[in-house]
Parts: C-alpha cells; sequence; structure tokens
C-alpha cells in the first residue's frame, strides 16, 4: 500500500474535508446555541432585575404606608394607660355623685313629717 498513492490521498482529503467541515458546522450550531442560551440567561437576568427593583419599590411603599397608620393609630386610639388616667377621674366622680345623692336622700327623709297609718 502506498500512501502516496494519488487516489489515496484525494479519498483522504475528502475524507478530512467532510470530517473537517461536520466538525465546524457543529461548532457553529454549539456557539450559535450558547450565544442565544446567554441571550436568553441575559433576558432572565434582566427581569429578575426589574422585579427586583419594583418588590423594593413596593416594600417602601408598604413600609411608608405602614409607619403613617402607626401615627394615625397612635393618635385615634387610646392605650391601656391613657384609659386608666381617664378612668380614675369618672370613677371618683360617679363615687362623689352618689354620695351627694345619698345625702340629699337622707336629708329629705328626715325632713318629711311622719304620718301614722289609719
Amino acid at each position: 500500500m502506498n500512501f502516496l498513492d494519488p487516489e489515496l490521498l484525494r479519498a483522504a482529503f475528502e475524507f478530512g474535508a467532510i470530517v473537517l467541515g461536520i466538525c465546524g458546522s457543529v461548532f457553529g450550531l454549539i456557539r450559535r446555541d450558547r450565544a442565544r442560551r446567554d441571550l436568553e440567561i441575559a433576558a432572565i437576568k434582566k427581569s429578575i432585575a426589574d422585579e427586583k427593583e419594583r418588590s423594593s419599590f413596593a416594600v417602601a411603599v408598604l413600609r411608608k404606608e405602614f409607619d403613617d397608620y402607626k401615627v394615625h393609630v397612635a393618635q385615634t386610639f387610646a392605650t391601656d394607660e391613657s384609659v386608666a388616667r381617664a378612668v380614675v377621674p369618672v370613677a371618683e366622680a360617679i363615687d362623689r355623685l352618689g354620695k351627694r345623692i345619698d345625702e340629699l336622700f337622707t336629708a329629705l327623709m328626715q325632713q318629711r313629717p311622719t304620718t301614722t297609718r289609719r
């Protein structure tokens, strides 16, 4: 077998060209697929960044609204301490009123003439 035979060299070059063409095509397909995936990954990362920005904005808005609501609650609704402080004078006033009514009835009972039954 003569390796310098023109027929054998031609067949070897043709085979090499075919293999090289196939390898080039496969490499091109792999590169194209990788580029497509890179674009998809970039788009997904951008989408994630946009959603992150939107969610951080929403969190900031909710935090501000919650802080405003806490201020509203503090201004509007009574605390246990303030209710306790308000109840003490009212209870004392009711006790004083009850004593005055008792004194009034006692005085009226003493002024009432005694009547006998027939």
